[in-house]
């Protein structure tokens, strides 16, 4: 489907300011799980995915 294929960007703002806000570019079709795979690359302090 098209809706699948739609990109979108996402502000992750840390709660405590540690790190700037970050802008995040994925899917409209990510799933959460895919989500805290890729945040766990891509972001400053490296969350665990679980």
């Amino acid at each position: 489907r098209e809706s699948e294929t739609i990109p979108v960007t996402l502000i992750i703002k840390a709660p405590n300011q540690k790190y700037s806000d970050q802008t995040i570019s994925c899917f409209l079709n990510w799933t959460v799980g895919k989500l805290k795979m890729h945040l766990s690359n891509v972001y400053p302090s490296k969350p665990v995915s679980v």
